[in-house]
Order: structure tokens, then sequence, then C-alpha cells
């Protein structure tokens, strides 16, 4: 058994692996605390302080963004196994709904206003007016996409992947959009209108510069 350390009057002698080594300030000494009080304490602290200490944390993180997440790939590669346990209870707790609560978070937006939003859409895409068919890798249907601006970040409706991934592609450029706007409807037309031994190949074709 190892050596007693210290005498906690409410865990009794602590060995100097329950203790805790705090220095003092302004001086080379140290402290010997016991561990279970410190926690305690800590937890306590933890319980009447959860809105403060909540904001201190998104202020942290906003100010150093690129730092904790290159201190958290490295926590995970050292340690792969705790990562690895932390990742599955999270997903064992949070389901389905976990990456919609992410989306959500980068978002911005709550959870009651993205289902208000699907209520106003009736669950159709804000463009095609079609509900989402595309299947997840479960077999399930995927949700909609949250569309947003890439200027702003702010929320402007719910699109199925088709039209989420198109304006995506055309980079939200009005310009562009309207360009493809042009180009279908003209082959659109000139299909409709042209006799069949007329049409030319598509990658003849002429249209509007």
């Amino acid at each position: 058994m190892s050596d007693i350390v210290k005498v906690c009057k409410h865990h009794g002698p602590l060995a100097e692996e329950l203790v805790i080594r705090e220095r003092i300030k302004d001086s080379d000494k140290f402290l010997l605390r016991c561990r279970y009080c410190r926690r305690f304490k800590d937890q306590l602290y933890k319980s009447k302080n959860r809105a403060v200490l909540a904001r201190n944390q998104r202020e942290y993180y906003a100010d150093n963004r690129e730092k904790v997440i290159e201190a958290q790939k490295i926590y995970s590669k050292l340690h792969p196994e705790v990562n690895r346990k932390a990742r599955a209870k999270y997903r064992s707790k949070m389901g389905p709904l976990r990456t919609e609560l992410e989306i959500l978070r980068r978002r911005q937006i709550t959870l009651e206003r993205y289902h208000a939003m699907l209520v106003e859409q009736d669950d159709r895409c804000a463009i095609c007016n079609r509900k989402e068919n595309r299947k997840s890798r479960n077999g399930g249907i995927t949700r909609l996409c949250i569309d947003h601006c890439h200027e702003t970040n702010a929320v402007r409706g719910l699109l199925c992947h088709s039209c989420n991934t198109a304006i995506g592609k055309l980079e939200d450029n009005l310009e562009l959009i309207l360009k493809a706007h042009d180009y279908v409807k003209y082959h659109k037309e000139r299909i409709t209108h042209v006799p069949e031994h007329e049409t030319q190949s598509p990658g003849h074709a002429e249209h509007p510069a």
C-alpha cells in the first residue's frame, strides 16, 4: 500500500495517487488537496455557473477556433481509443438527431425553427416544390437541406439535395443562374419548333452568347 501523504477531514488518510498538488501563487511551494474534495468542488462550481462557463467557452472557441481544432486533432491521435468511445457514446445517446443538431448548430438556427420551416414549406423544396426522395446510407429518406447565403451565412430556406447542389455548383451567382436558364430555354424552344431534319447535334448547336 502506498504511503499516506495527507489526511482529509472528509475522506481520511490519502495515498499519493489520491492527492492533487496545487502551486501556491507567487511561490515554489505546493498545497496538497484531496482529489475527491477537489472534484466535488469543481462539479459544484460548474453546476452553479453553467451559463457563464458556456458563454466563456463559446467566446474562447470563437477567438481561438484554429488552435482548438488543432489541439483536438492532436488529442484524438494520441488517444484514439478514448476518442472512439466518446464518439460511440454520443452517437448512441443522440441517435438520428445527432446529424440534424450538428447542422442546425452550424447554421445557427434552433430545432424548433427548422421544424417550423418544414411546416411552412409543407415538407417540400422551396425551388422545385417536390419532396425529398434521396435515400440515406441506412435506407431512409434524407432531410431537406438548410440553404444559406455563403456571404452572410443567413438561412434562406429548405431545399432538396438536387436543388441545393445545383445552386451551389453555380456559386450563388445570379449571372450564371440566368445564363443557365437562358441556355435551357433556348434549346428547349429550338427542339420544339425546328423540324427534325434541321436539328444539329448538341455539341454544334448555336445558342446566345
